[in-house]
């Protein structure tokens, strides 16, 4: 049983052994899905864009990345609900090498940066993709190619919303695996942002190191966050 509920506008999995549950379940069974890691970025354009909603909706599930969005729903219920973000998915499936694992985007040089974190990494493969919009990307090939292979988890590391709608429009064409849109979780895992433990009433704030690493990118997606946040509140 797949366990997810309905929440701002959308479907939503909580907490560590509820996605990893739901994520041990597809994986035993084989099954073809995909899982789109929901944060406050994520869930602004989901407001905004009817068809970026369909594809979350779409989905087999969706783990809450944002702390803030956890916030909101432990507000409303009283509840503790907990995040559970990309990065820490990443790091925790991606040294299992009882999995096949396709890393879907970086470059060589980062995927190399990978493998050698991992001693037993012949479980990981690789499949660098051309910068391309997201209408020019040859998906029955690079099926093929996924086919091939047969992983059981392939993560796609394209950013926000750009993954998601490749996803959308690849699965179609792939014989099963369960891919994750992970956006910067390579990032975090060689080291390059810290994905911050520490904590106040849940919230994380590993938004506040990105804006000055990415500021220009993280202070739109903030901006944009609370253009739309009294809708977000509504739909709790």
């Amino acid at each position: 049983m797949i366990y997810k509920e309905s929440c701002f506008g959308i479907h939503l999995t909580f907490g560590i052994q509820n996605v990893d549950n739901n994520i041990f379940s597809f994986i035993d069974k084989r099954k073809k899905g995909y899982v789109c890691v929901v944060d406050f970025n994520v869930i602004s354009r989901s407001f905004q864009d009817s068809k970026y909603n369909r594809i979350l909706n779409n989905a087999d599930f969706n783990t809450c990345d944002g702390s803030f969005l956890a916030f909101l729903k432990n507000l409303k219920e009283r509840k503790n609900y907990k995040s559970y973000n990309g990065p820490e998915i990443f790091k925790k499936f991606i040294t299992n090498h009882n999995y096949v694992q396709l890393i879907l985007g970086p470059n060589e040089s980062d995927y190399n940066q990978l493998t050698k974190k991992i001693s037993n990494n012949s479980h990981i493969k690789h499949l660098e993709l051309p910068f391309s919009d997201i209408d020019d990307f040859n998906y029955r090939k690079i099926a093929s190619q996924i086919n091939f292979i047969k992983p059981h988890i392939i993560w796609v590391l394209l950013g926000a919303p750009k993954q998601e709608r490749f996803i959308s429009n690849i699965i179609q064409h792939v014989d099963g695996g369960l891919f994750f849109g992970v956006g910067a979780a390579l990032n975090f895992y060689l080291g390059r942002i810290k994905n911050r433990t520490f904590s106040v009433f849940g919230l994380r704030f590993i938004w506040v190191e990105r804006i000055f690493i990415e500021p220009r990118k993280q202070i739109g997606r903030i901006l944009n966050f609370l253009t739309v946040l009294p809708k977000i509140i509504r739909n709790i």
